[in-house]
Parts: structure tokens; sequence; C-alpha cells
């Protein structure tokens, strides 16, 4: 004979009656997040800030079908410019470079991931600190076009320790990648160039002459070697 009381068997009924409504909260939630993620324009972040930290927690999928849609590409380059004419000389793609590093040596391309993997770091983390000037810039002077924003923001950047942190390590990977291609920089001063070039049809909010699909991020001043 079964001992159990009657009013254990509601508590019970009651628990499992919550707990099913939790799992399909919980289903719901998830999946509202995720869709969001895909069709939505703007990025969920944006439209529930509150709830980031949940988000990332619990939410965040890895897998391709469930990542953030991606509308832009990152493009890093290192340009060369003759100090005498002023006319450029080279322009070398490092994200490109790193990329045909990885199919040259895989699958044995362990360190050219790793070598990827920090570099957009570096990246990543010099477009935190870019938004961050922009949007100090836009509160001290409003009203301004965009391109006035970039090019002071890119300023600030080059001025800041922590972001100069940044460019440093990218300048140096530049450097390198020179080094690697023997290309000649005697008589030569160089500039880092990053840019989003946006996928179609996905338009920047402003636009770099003559690429309707490219946005600029960052352009350092030239600088002798």
């Amino acid at each position: 004979m079964n001992g159990m009381k009657p009013e254990e068997k509601s508590r019970d009924a009651i628990a499992y009656k919550w707990l099913s409504y939790a799992i399909v909260f919980a289903f719901a939630y998830y999946w509202l997040f995720t869709l969001a993620v895909i069709f939505l324009p703007k990025t969920t972040h944006s439209i529930a800030p509150r709830q980031k930290v949940v988000y990332n927690a619990f939410v965040r999928q890895n897998w391709q079908l469930f990542t953030f849609t991606q509308v832009y590409v990152r493009e890093l380059s290192f340009v060369l410019r003759d100090n005498t004419g002023q006319r450029q000389t080279d322009t070398i793609a490092l994200v490109k470079y790193i990329v045909n590093e990885k199919r040259k040596y895989a699958p044995f391309n362990n360190y050219e991931d790793a070598l990827d993997a920090l570099i957009h770091r570096y990246m990543y983390g010099l477009e935190m600190g870019l938004a961050e000037n922009k949007r100090v810039l836009k509160k001290q002077y409003p009203g301004q076009p965009d391109s006035f924003y970039v090019v002071q923001s890119c300023l600030l950047a080059e001025n800041d320790r922590r972001q100069r942190e940044y460019i440093d390590n990218l300048i140096n990977f530049g450097k390198y990648v020179l080094r690697q291609q023997h290309i000649d920089t005697a008589g030569k001063a160089f500039q880092l160039v990053q840019v989003h070039r946006y996928i179609f049809p996905r338009k920047p909010e402003f636009f770099m002459a003559g690429d309707s699909l490219a946005a600029p991020i960052f352009f350092s001043t030239y600088k002798s070697w």
C-alpha cells in the first residue's frame, strides 16, 4: 500500500506543474532570443541591454546556425608610402595573409590559428575603444558629419595608452608580414588601416570614397621607420 499522504501528492503535483512552466518559459526565452539574433536588424544586446549577462551566460550559441548574423568582415591593411614623392607604393592585406597561412599549413596550423585569434582580439579591442571615443565625441560635438568623428576618434586612440597597445601590436604584426614577404621599406613611411567591408545587401552608415560597401574604422597617421 502506498504510504504517501494525499497532501504530499498534492505538493508534488504543484511542484511538477511549476517546473513544467519554468521549462516552457526557459525554452520560449531561449528561442525568442536566438531568433532575434538571426532576424532582427539590431543586436539583442542593444534591444535588451539589461538581459545581456543572462543572455551571454545561458542562451549564447556556438552553432553556425545560431551565431550573430555577420554583416561585415574585418580587413586590416599596412600601407607604405614613398617619403619623397608621397606616393603609396605597397598595400599589404594582413588578415588575408593570415588566412593564406592557415590554408598553407593546414591541418598542422595551430600556430597560425592562434596568431589569427590574437590579431582579431587586438582588432576587436581597438574597435571597442574607437566606439567609445565616438560616443564621447558625439556628446561633446553633436551634429558633426560622421567623417569628423572617425578622424577624431582615430587621433584619440593614438594618444590613449590602452588603445595604443592594440595599435602597436597590430603595427608590429604588419612589420612582421613585411619581413616575411621581403618587402623593401627603405625611404618609406607606413600607415595602419582597419576597415569593415559589409556583406551585400547590408551597407554601412558612412562610406569610403568610391566604395559603398566599406566603412573606415581606423587609420593611423603615417610614421617613418
